[in-house]
């Protein structure tokens, strides 16, 4: 029978069909079950597909193919020769446990989340959306959702959802920061949204008489807002002049404290003791989430794994840190 393919027939639309529906697969959504789906997908094409053509020629005769049986044998790889035999016999083969592991999603992986942009001319360095674990996304969406019927706006801060390679290892000064960020645990208050003017920056680093040493993130909202203070805060912005971060007295904008905003989110602002030392120094930015991490018992490998495939951790600057424990307060070595 004449192969009809040959020559643009109906074969090769169709496989431009199914290429195309398998690519859109690939390009799916973050969800678990389309990960998995994709998990499936690219094993089997790893496996079984033609993705580079050998430069070795196909076996001709039972003769060929047992010497490159042979060659298996004397190279010690036998797991290989396992499944070369079951191909040719045109078996069903499990995939190599390690590449199994490696490309099965992670349990609870990192999802995107819509992020608030600010007006003005910072607005441009605030990405659409910010990347958390997804059983913590949800309880900061709530969050946001309610922050917006006050008027309000929290823009934020996340780094990109893959861990830094094994050459590149967490800045100095930032280690901690960065292993909550792997995890998914953390992000930042954009510092684009702060410390500019804070007439008009939705965030506002300030303090109200009566509160400890230091300063916190409050909110502009919408007068009426419960909770909400218009008068007596000592709000921090930068001062060109002298290139330093200042204070000066702030009345008639309602400001709500940013850790009564996010209550019930699991995610808490910083207090920091002092002025910011400058435009590099983020402490009063960091939102982190601590919840379910025990004293002394969780690890932080166990915690990585939550979030990121086996073989990317392997890969990643943070594989040699993966025994560390909580302590309370940073995962320490």
């Amino acid at each position: 029978m004449t192969d009809p393919t040959p020559g643009g027939g109906a074969g090769d639309a169709s496989d431009d069909g199914v290429l195309k529906a398998l690519t859109d697969l690939i390009r799916g959504s973050a969800t678990p079950d389309v990960q998995a789906a994709q998990a499936l997908l690219l094993r089997r094409l790893a496996l079984e597909g033609d993705v580079i053509p050998s430069r070795l020629p196909a076996p001709k005769n039972i003769t060929e193919m047992g010497g490159y049986l042979n060659l298996l044998a004397t190279l010690g790889m036998t797991d290989m020769r396992s499944e070369m035999l079951s191909a040719a016999l045109g078996l069903a083969i499990p995939p190599a446990p390690q590449l199994e592991q490696d490309v099965l999603p992670p349990p609870l992986p990192l999802v995107p989340l819509a992020n608030d942009l600010p007006s003005g001319p910072g607005a441009a360095s605030v990405a659409p959306s910010i990347h958390l674990r997804s059983d913590l996304a949800p309880g900061l969406s709530k969050a946001m959702g309610t922050i917006h019927s006050w008027s309000g706006q929290l823009p934020l801060w996340s780094p990109p959802p893959v861990l830094p390679p094994a050459l590149m290892q967490p800045p100095a000064g930032e280690e901690i920061d960065s292993l909550l960020f792997a995890l998914g645990r953390a992000v930042r208050i954009a510092p684009a949204a702060a410390l500019a003017d804070p007439a008009t920056d939705p965030v506002v680093l300030a303090r109200r008489k009566g509160d400890p040493p230091g300063y916190g993130p409050a909110l502009a909202v919408h007068a009426g807002t419960k909770g909400a203070v218009k008068t007596g805060w000592q709000a921090v912005h930068w001062d060109a002049a002298t290139a330093t971060y200042s204070k000066k007295a702030l009345a008639g904008r309602p400001l709500l404290p940013l850790h009564t905003a996010l209550e019930g989110s699991g995610f808490t602002p910083r207090w920091i003791p002092a002025l910011p030392s400058g435009p590099t120094d983020l402490a009063w930015a960091e939102l982190g989430n601590v919840t379910g991490l025990l004293a002394g018992v969780s690890r932080f490998g166990t915690e990585l794994a939550l979030a990121h495939a086996p073989g990317a951790i392997r890969a990643s600057a943070l594989a040699s840190m993966v025994d560390r424990l909580w302590d309370g307060e940073r995962f320490a070595s």
